[in-house]
């Protein structure tokens, strides 16, 4: 077993800080976030060759929670302005696009490698979270509950696959 450590940069040192692995894809691809000694989030990306990537928002922001990555490089996950925040899908050529579902509060958590998210978002009044399935192309967001249950969770699979599993 080799064990690797990432420093990302603008990770702090001190309690609380440092760089957050949150994904990796079948491939090697490492996707996480950091937080910097002023509390601020970045996100990134890690190609298998050591390269690493801020990941940005579509609209500048750089609040950002990497949660998914596919072998293509392809990232998932929140995107912290306004309220709430919102999902993203992030490029490795470095560009991003937002996407929404029925109420803001949304993030993707999973991507695969036809590039289906999946992902959950938050009804804030009761609180409870719903899982999403948006399509490759953004055309189609498929909302589900799992059956008598309160809250969605979806997790990516080391396979590539997407699960939901009940909370």
């Amino acid at each position: 077993v080799t064990v690797e450590t990432i420093n990302a940069t603008g990770a702090g040192t001190g309690a609380g800080q440092g760089t957050f692995v949150t994904s990796i894809s079948p491939n090697g691809n490492i996707a996480g976030f950091t937080i910097g000694s002023t509390g601020n989030r970045s996100g990134f990306a890690r190609a298998t060759d050591g390269t690493m990537s801020t990941v940005v928002g579509a609209n500048g922001s750089e609040i950002m929670d990497v949660l998914g990555i596919n072998s293509a490089g392809f990232a998932t996950g929140a995107d912290h302005w306004g309220n709430g925040g919102t999902g993203f899908v992030w490029n490795p050529d470095g560009t991003s696009t937002n996407f929404s579902t029925p109420v803001e509060g949304n993030m993707g958590i999973a991507i695969n490698t036809a590039g289906v998210i999946a992902g959950r978002y938050m009804n804030y009044s009761p609180y409870v979270s719903h899982g999403f399935v948006r399509s490759a192309d953004g055309t189609t967001t498929t909302d589900f509950d799992p059956p008598s249950l309160a809250t969605a969770q979806t997790t990516n699979g080391n396979d590539g696959t997407l699960r939901s599993e009940e909370r």
